[in-house]
């Protein structure tokens, strides 16, 4: 019996030792939780069609990728609500082309980067609205997808139009001032999305 009593004791102790570090573990994991708090990391993106921008962001737990929660915002830029209340971009999904992200640790860069200034150009809103209105709707399409759908290694179509930087910062208020612009630069912009486009396949 003595012995039977002695094993049955050690047995429980073991128990006991064992059930002790897991609630110290759990104790130390739920302190550490709570001390440094839960991650973050945000990110925005851009529609390769239309320019809408997309916010996101994630909250996890330190020292694993567990998400306790994902919150993503779509809004329109100055370059979509243009194109939208013009009618030039067909229904479509979004196909949202990382611009930056941000988090603990790391930081991360895409394609989006290249379609930032387009998107918030006033410059480019005054072209855009200045085609669809007075001008040729088709061309306002060109200029979208040259300004959005940009490959990793070419040079951002705001960088390379001049036709562009010609647009008049306060836009065109009628449709004489417009004809006015495309008489002197209409052929140049032609020009520079025709060869923006065919190099790329679009």
């Amino acid at each position: 019996m003595s012995l039977l009593a002695g094993a049955a004791a050690r047995a429980w102790h073991r128990v006991s030792l064992w059930r002790y570090l897991f609630w110290a573990s759990l104790a130390l994991f739920l302190f550490l939780l709570v001390a440094i708090g839960p991650f973050d990391g945000k990110s925005y993106s851009y529609c390769w069609y239309c320019g809408m921008v997309k916010h996101s962001e994630e909250r996890f737990f330190p020292f694993m990728r567990a998400t306790i929660f994902e919150y993503s915002n779509v809004e329109h830029t100055k370059l979509s609500r243009c194109a939208a209340r013009l009618e030039l971009v067909p229904d479509h999904e979004h196909e949202w082309i990382l611009c930056r992200g941000q988090g603990v640790g790391y930081s991360s860069y895409g394609g989006g980067e290249d379609m930032q200034e387009a998107v918030n150009s006033v410059r480019v809103v005054h072209l855009l609205e200045g085609l669809g209105r007075y001008g040729d709707r088709g061309a306002a399409r060109e200029l979208l997808k040259a300004l959005l759908q940009c490959g990793w290694n070419d040079k951002p179509f705001m960088e390379t139009s001049a036709a562009l930087r010609s647009v008049p910062c306060r836009g065109f208020d009628s449709r004489a001032s417009y004809e006015k612009w495309w008489r002197k630069h209409g052929t140049e912009l032609q020009g520079e999305l025709q060869r923006h486009l065919g190099a790329r396949g679009l």
